[in-house]
């Protein structure tokens, strides 16, 4: 069951706009993923492809999963990861600016699933613009930890940061991605207990 759905213009830069719990910007360097969301902190950092300007996002606060892929515009990249929220008070944000929405928190202090979509990430990357030529629909729905999911993978942008991150689950293929000498990145790092 879907709570509200609306949005606005973010302004954002440096690449990132987050779903963040609290009126702070908490996030720590989340490092790449899967190119489009990553969990950091108590939160989750969304990368744009320009550097500077507005987005347009639009946010769906839900009470559980959604049963579909939401279908209503182009979408190149959609991925889902989970992150906990300490206060239940979650905001769409970037350094300088919050979208003017209620908060998405649905259920409170707990654990949380996001599912970002974004369109338009090729068209001015590394760029300033003065309106916005991205488009991202958020999704945040109380849910156990689950794996991160990426549930299709289309741009150029998206391409360029995969390149340098970790892997990450691909409901195309399943299973761990492996780098190119065929480890894992769990294989790759040795953890001491």
């Amino acid at each position: 069951m879907k709570r509200h759905n609306d949005g606005g213009r973010l302004f954002v830069t440096y690449h990132t706009f987050g779903i963040v719990d609290g009126d702070d910007w908490p996030l720590d360097d989340p490092g790449q993923g899967n190119g489009l969301v990553h969990p950091c902190g108590h939160g989750a950092s969304v990368y744009t492809g320009i550097h500077t300007g507005p987005v347009d996002v639009r946010a769906v606060s839900r009470e559980q999963a959604p049963d579909r892929i939401d279908d209503s515009r182009p979408w190149q990249e959609i991925a889902e990861v989970s992150f906990t929220a300490p206060t239940g008070h979650l905001r769409i944000r970037s350094f300088e600016d919050v979208v003017p929405l209620p908060a998405l928190g649905a259920a409170g202090p707990g654990t949380y699933r996001v599912r970002v979509y974004a369109e338009g990430r090729d068209t001015d990357i590394d760029g300033t613009v003065r309106t916005p030529v991205e488009h991202y629909r958020i999704e945040v729905w109380p849910a156990p930890p689950a794996d991160e999911v990426i549930h299709r993978r289309t741009d150029r942008y998206g391409e360029s940061v995969r390149s340098i991150a970790t892997p990450a689950t691909d409901v195309r293929r399943g299973g761990t991605q492996r780098e190119p000498d065929g480890e894992t990145f769990e294989e790759w790092v040795e953890l001491d207990d």
